[in-house]
């Protein structure tokens, strides 16, 4: 597997920016990937939900992943082939 690129996003709850991921501009661009991974804090409830609604499943958590201050938070990992992308609960 070859990772292509690494992204941070800053938030824009509410915007619906990411709801872009799942249109036919952003499937043609990504023509010739096999599956897409991404990862977020587990306390993104309003991204898993758009992650589910793109197509993508949750496949694990890694506990702790990244210290904020005196905190941690953990971070799940969602996959999605791209053939499946854009489509509700990938069905």
């Amino acid at each position: 597997m070859r990772r292509y690129g690494v992204m941070s996003v800053k938030p824009a709850a509410g915007k619906r920016t990411g709801h872009v991921a799942g249109s036919p501009e952003a499937r043609s661009a990504i023509e010739g990937v096999e599956e897409i991974l991404l990862s977020a804090t587990t306390a993104q409830d309003a991204a898993a939900s758009l992650y589910r609604s793109l197509g993508f499943e949750s496949y694990g958590c890694e506990r702790r992943a990244l210290k904020i201050g005196d905190g941690y938070v953990d971070e799940g990992t969602w996959s999605c082939s791209s053939s499946q992308m854009g489509r509700a609960g990938g069905d």
